[in-house]
């Protein structure tokens, strides 16, 4: 299943590799059992909301 790497030279390509296979895993996982994940913009709006009111005060 790991694409054909020279496992001497590039471990940590291997090792990313299974990284983002057993996430995608997990999360297909949890799409089956109807698990509500949520989306990554959520958390991108969380982070920069109070930034943008911040920018958006320092202008009036």
């Amino acid at each position: 299943m790991i694409p054909k790497f020279n496992l001497n030279k590039e471990t940590k390509t291997i090792v990313i590799f299974s990284i983002f296979l057993l996430i995608g895993v997990a999360l297909n996982i949890g799409v089956s059992l109807r698990i509500k994940i949520p989306s990554p913009l959520d958390l991108l709006t969380f982070i920069f909301s109070p930034i943008k009111d911040l920018i958006v005060s320092l202008t009036k």
